[in-house]
């Protein structure tokens, strides 16, 4: 995930870093408004590993060179077998949480779908659409056949268990595109802008939702409203990497950038 910095040079964010930060909003979900996530340890998990697929190629970037960096979000990557990382990714977690695997191929499948039309956002924020990619419908269709097999062998076609797979889908997709706007899309001229995703469920027994606005302050803080998080303040952390743009350079020149670029920690607060 890229953004431009107020100098002109690009700010990077690996979806492995953009997939624990998600992590770190699941891990506290929860207060006396916003019910604690169940299973914990499965959406905890599956959270902290749903875009986990990018690893096999993010390593060893493609390069943008009419921008003179890594290739970005929704950009082409023109990479060989790019469908098959998310695959593997999502069996792997399956691997290790048969319940966290079924949340996260549920994902992959919402992405190029408009997340089955869950939520809005107030930015681009990677809402999702339609691939053009010919191969995805086939590949949509076999996972979404997995996720029949695996709602059956969880859940036994039980209601409760299939209300409460969706309420965590949706909740899933706050915390991917909260994530998403520290990463990338919520930024403007070096500042955080303000935004709102939603809606989003409340509870596993009631119909409650509620739509997030958030407005940043002063430093790192910003007010979230309502306020769905056990600890406040929460500080919350991602790493990333600066890089000055290198049109005209090789592919091999703006990969090693990349790898030399120094890490930074960026932290964050959310207050009530």
């Amino acid at each position: 995930m890229i953004r431009e910095t107020a100098e002109g040079n690009f700010f990077l964010v690996d979806q492995s870093d953009h997939t624990e930060l998600s992590g770190q909003f699941a891990a506290h979900w929860g207060n006396d408004k916003f019910e604690r996530l169940r299973p914990y340890d499965s959406m905890v998990f599956g959270t902290g590993h749903h875009d986990d697929g990018y690893r096999e190629w993010e390593r060893l970037p493609p390069i943008n060179s009419e921008k003179g960096r890594p290739a970005g979000l929704g950009e082409p990557l023109g990479y060989p077998g790019q469908l098959d990382c998310y695959v593997r990714n999502i069996d792997w977690v399956r691997s290790r949480d048969p319940y966290a695997g079924l949340i996260v191929s549920m994902h992959r499948t919402g992405l190029w779908q408009e997340r089955y039309e869950t939520v809005t956002s107030s930015t681009r924020a990677y809402i999702g659409a339609k691939a053009p990619n010919p191969e995805v419908p086939a590949i949509i269709e076999r996972l979404e056949a997995g996720q029949k097999e695996d709602r059956n062998a969880l859940g036994n076609g039980d209601a409760k268990f299939e209300g409460e797979l969706w309420t965590n889908y949706r909740i899933l997709q706050l915390y991917d595109l909260l994530s998403i706007y520290f990463c990338c899309e919520g930024w403007t001229d070096g500042s955080l802008i303000e935004h709102f995703i939603g809606p989003i469920p409340m509870s596993y027994e009631t119909k409650d939702e509620a739509t997030f606005n958030i407005t940043p302050l002063d430093g790192g803080i910003l007010k979230i409203d309502p306020f769905p998080f056990d600890l406040s303040p929460l500080k919350v952390m991602v790493r990333g990497r600066e890089m000055a743009p290198m049109v005209g350079a090789s592919d091999e020149e703006i990969r090693e950038a990349y790898h030399k670029a120094p890490r930074q920690l960026l932290e964050f607060t959310f207050v009530e």
